[in-house]
């Protein structure tokens, strides 16, 4: 069964790169792909981490570099052919696909694992992601590498080793995209209470193998750009995207007026205005949050369409300080809108084909995201204890995604929310058989205990 899943997984990557890069190279670029090829290519042949086109190649600290080292091994071996690298990410892909049966399968069972591998297999984002130079594949089969030992950590006994490795794969996930640097933060809280028997040995082990990863990148950027830190392009997000996006919902304000009210690139005030902001509209800040994790889960913008539209589709028709619903309603408005005009452009038979795409994956998200809870409250896991483990996963997730929540940044939890989401099923279907034997007698059932 795992070889048919490999080999199906591999087989549905590889037509899409046919049928889309292959006939259309400039397909796999998207805004940052341009950065990550030329960090690759500066490292190949000036030996330099530098984005820069020619002399004097400054050092780059704003991207992290397992990425750009990925694609430079790539263009190596088998010369500088972006599709390569995206041949390469099918078969991580499909890797992901095996990933995420084992978590189901030490989760609950192995008809778990199947369904929430299906439901991966056929994921058209998982799919569509490896036709670009993006991150988006390899930090995905990274980071349920890491879920899955994890997992093994909190339910088996196993050695320090293991608990190091797991540790040092999420450093290395975090060097790939550092939007999981702060998950230690939350996990070693969680450790600390689930874990049994040398528990601050355990989480020491998984510190060190963190680190390891981590310090060695971050000495770099203080000797070579004067920054010890991972990246600089958490205060470049916070003030081109947080604190534009939330003024923009407040005041109505363009993100291009909002953007040219700074003078510098990266300025040491960005977090105090932007706590600032919060903190003097606590309530649209609430507001503006559900909102983004709205778009992290369902996305009818730029990710939903870039399926057949593909184009860098980001609207919202809401007016200042919004209400959620209207937020909300404005962006299926707006992605409504965009298939309309897709359909007058393209013809009347890929429209159709567009509309009907966006109502159905929107309605099975709907219907995961509830499988997803009830997979929440289930107690049916192998182990209990990795319960909490994987909501703090999750809502870390959630919270960190922010105004540039879409289907890319959803794509890295999106095996483990399938895993839960295929448990919530079994648990529904268990749930009816057992209406079914006992008859209506049985409306006392209690449904957290099937």
């Amino acid at each position: 069964m795992l070889i048919a899943l490999f080999v199906l997984a591999l087989l549905i990557r590889t037509f899409w790169l046919f049928i889309g890069p292959i006939r259309n190279p400039e397909r796999v670029y998207i805004p940052d792909s341009y950065e990550y090829e030329q960090l690759a290519k500066n490292l190949i042949e000036q030996n330099k981490f530098s984005k820069q086109y020619g002399a004097p190649f400054i050092p780059d600290n704003k991207r992290t570099p397992i990425y750009p080292i990925f694609i430079a091994i790539t263009y190596v071996i088998f010369g500088q052919q972006p599709i390569a690298v995206c041949f390469i990410q099918a078969l991580i892909s499909s890797i992901t696909v095996l990933l995420t049966f084992f978590i189901g399968y030490l989760l609950h069972s192995k008809w778990v694992g199947f369904i929430a591998a299906i439901i991966i297999l056929f994921s058209p984002f998982q799919i569509i992601y490896n036709g670009y130079l993006m991150s988006e594949t390899l930090y995905t089969a990274l980071l349920t590498m890491f879920f899955l030992l994890t997992i093994l950590v909190v339910d088996k006994k196993i050695s320090y080793f293991n608990i190091f490795l797991a540790g040092s794969v999420l450093g290395i996930a975090t060097l790939c995209r550092p939007v999981s640097l702060y998950l230690p933060v939350p996990l070693v809280a969680v450790f600390a209470i689930i874990l049994k028997n040398y528990k601050l040995k355990k989480i020491l082990f998984f510190i060190i193998g963190f680190s390891v990863v981590i310090f060695p990148w971050m000495t770099r950027n203080y000797f070579q750009t004067n920054n010890f830190r991972v990246t600089t392009i958490n205060s470049i997000n916070l003030k081109y995207y947080e604190i534009a996006t939330f003024k923009q919902h407040l005041t109505g304000k363009s993100i291009d007026e909002t953007w040219n009210e700074y003078n510098s690139y990266v300025t040491t005030s960005n977090l105090v205005e932007y706590l600032y902001l919060i903190s003097e509209n606590p309530i649209e800040y609430i507001k503006i949050r559900f909102f983004w994790l709205f778009r992290l889960l369902f996305d009818p913008g730029n990710g939903v369409l870039y399926f057949l539209g593909n184009d860098r589709f980001i609207g919202s028709l809401a007016e200042p300080k919004a209400s959620l619903g209207d937020m909300i309603f404005s962006d299926l408005k707006a992605a409504y809108q965009y298939a309309e005009d897709f359909q007058v452009n393209s013809g009347f038979f890929r429209g159709i084909i567009l509309k009907i795409f966006l109502v159905a994956y929107l309605s099975f998200l709907s219907l995961k995201y509830l499988f997803l809870l009830i997979g929440i409250i289930s107690r049916n896991f192998t182990n209990l204890k990795i319960k909490p483990l994987i909501v703090i996963i999750l809502l870390y997730f959630f919270a960190v995604s922010g105004s540039v929540s879409s289907v890319r940044f959803s794509l890295p939890i999106e095996p483990i929310i399938n895993v839960l989401a295929a448990i919530g099923l079994k648990k529904t279907i268990d749930w009816f058989q057992y209406k079914s034997s006992f008859g209506c007698g049985s409306s006392k059932f209690n449904f957290g205990k099937v």
